[in-house]
C-alpha cells in the first residue's frame, strides 16, 4: 500500500494540504510575536490566589508569627487594651472604686461657689412653677378676659351652681363664726358641763361629811319605817337584853340543897389543890415510920430494879468472855466446820512436834543409809579407831 493512493485519499490529502497552507504558517507567526512578551498575569488568576492562601495557611512561619510576637509577654497583655474586655472592665471598675476619681470633681470645685439660680434643680423648679403658678394660670384671664364681657343674666344652672358653691364653701361655713368670734355673750351657766357640775356639788365629800347641825331638816318620827326600826333596835339591843340581870345581879338567895350546887362543891373539893395537899401539909415536919415490907415500898423497889441499867446488864457482865453452852445443831455444825477449815487447828500438831524428832536406829532406811556410809568411809581409809567410836547398836 505504500506509495499508492486512491481517488479518496487524494481528495483528503488535498484538503489537508490546503489547511496546512492556511493555518500552518500563521500559527507559528502569532506565537513568535508574543514570545518573550508574556501573556495573562498568573498572580491574578483564581487558582494562583487559592494556592497562595493554602500555602499561607499551611506555612509554619505564618502559623507561629503571632506566637513569636506574644512570646515573652503575659497572656493578660496578649490583646491590646481596646480589644481586651477583661482589662477594659478592670479599668472601669478601678475608676469607679478609685478615691482619686471620686474626689476629682470635689478637688476641682473646691473654693468655687455655684450660683443657686444656675443649678439644674432651680431651673427645673422654675419651669414647674410656670406651669403650676396660679398667677401664670390666671394671667390671660386677668389681662384679656376680666371686665371685657357682658352679662346675659342668671340662668337656672348658674344659680344652682352658686347655691352649691355657697353650701360647700368653707368661707361661708365659717362666716357666722367669724362674725361672733368677738361678740360672744353665751352664758356659761346654760352649758351642759356646768349643769352637770352643779348637780354633782351636793355629792362632794365636804358636803357629805359635814355636821348634822349645819343641815336644815324637819324631824318626822311617826312614819312606819321609823317605828319598826325602833322596835328592832330595842329587841336587838344587848343593853336591854341584860338590863334585868344587871338590876338583880347582887340581889338573890340560893338554897344550899340544890343538886347543882352540891355537885359543884364536890367537884371543887376533888379538883382543889389545897385539899389535895392537906394531909401532906399536916404531917410535914413530923417523924414517920415506914415498914420495909410495905406494898408501896416493894413496888417502888421492883420498878427501880426493872428500870435500872445496872440490873439490866448484870447477867451480861457475868457471862462476858465466856462461851455459852447450847444444844443448837446448826451452831455445833458450824463450829465443827470452822475447826476443820481452820489453818491454826490444821498446823497445831505440827507446831507442837516441830522441834521433837525421834528416829529409831533399826529403821530400814536408816540401816541402809548407814551401810552405804560405811562403804564410803572404808574406801577413804578410815582407821579402826574411828570405827570403834561408832555406837554399839551400829555394829
Amino acid at each position: 500500500m505504500r506509495g499508492m493512493a486512491g481517488p479518496a485519499i487524494g481528495a483528503e490529502g488535498i484538503l489537508t494540504r490546503e489547511c496546512a497552507d492556511q493555518y500552518g504558517q500563521g500559527y507559528p507567526e502569532e506565537y513568535e510575536e508574543h514570545r518573550g512578551k508574556g501573556s495573562f498575569p498568573a498572580m491574578i488568576t483564581p487558582a494562583y490566589q487559592n494556592a497562595k492562601k493554602a500555602h499561607e495557611l499551611a506555612s509554619d512561619i505564618k502559623y507561629r508569627q503571632d506566637f513569636n510576637k506574644m512570646k515573652g509577654t503575659a497572656h493578660y497583655h496578649s490583646l491590646p487594651a481596646q480589644d481586651n474586655l477583661v482589662l477594659k472592665r478592670a479599668q472601669s471598675v478601678n475608676k469607679l472604686v478609685s478615691e482619686v476619681e471620686y474626689k476629682k470633681d470635689l478637688e476641682s470645685s473646691r473654693g468655687h461657689s455655684i450660683n443657686y439660680c444656675e443649678t439644674p434643680q432651680f431651673r427645673n423648679v422654675s419651669k414647674i412653677s410656670k406651669f403650676t403658678s396660679d398667677n401664670k394660670y390666671k394671667e390671660n384671664y386677668q389681662n384679656h378676659m376680666r371686665g371685657r364681657y357682658e352679662g346675659v343674666g342668671m340662668d337656672r344652672r348658674t344659680l344652682h351652681a352658686m347655691k352649691v358653691g355657697n353650701l360647700a364653701s368653707n368661707v361661708a361655713y365659717k362666716a357666722d363664726y367669724k362674725h361672733d368670734i368677738v361678740d360672744y355673750n353665751y352664758p356659761a351657766t346654760l352649758t351642759p358641763s356646768y349643769q352637770t357640775a352643779m348637780k354633782l356639788v351636793p355629792l362632794k365629800d365636804a358636803n357629805y361629811r359635814q355636821s348634822i347641825d349645819k343641815l336644815k331638816y324637819s324631824l318626822v318620827t311617826d312614819t312606819p319605817q321609823i317605828v319598826q326600826a325602833k322596835i328592832n333596835a330595842q329587841q336587838l339591843s344587848h343593853v336591854n337584853y341584860r338590863a334585868d340581870y344587871e338590876k338583880n345581879k347582887l340581889n338573890y338567895t340560893l338554897p344550899q340543897d340544890v343538886p347543882q350546887l352540891v355537885k359543884a362543891k364536890t367537884n371543887a373539893k376533888l379538883f382543889s389543890e389545897v385539899k389535895y395537899k392537906e394531909g401532906w401539909e399536916k404531917t410535914k415536919g413530923k417523924g414517920f415510920e415506914m415498914k420495909l415490907d410495905a406494898m408501896s415500898l416493894l413496888a417502888a423497889k421492883a420498878s427501880g430494879e426493872l428500870a435500872s441499867n445496872i440490873k439490866y446488864k448484870e447477867e451480861y457482865e457475868k457471862t462476858k468472855g465466856k462461851a455459852m453452852g447450847t444444844a443448837d445443831s446448826r451452831l455445833l455444825h458450824s463450829l465443827q466446820i470452822a475447826k476443820m477449815s481452820s489453818e491454826v487447828e490444821y498446823k497445831k500438831g505440827f507446831e507442837e512436834s516441830k522441834t521433837r524428832f525421834h528416829l529409831p536406829m533399826d529403821e530400814g532406811s536408816w540401816v541402809a543409809d548407814r551401810g552405804e556410809s560405811q562403804l564410803g568411809t572404808s574406801q577413804e581409809g578410815w582407821t579402826a579407831g574411828q570405827r570403834e567410836k561408832l555406837p554399839a547398836e551400829g555394829r
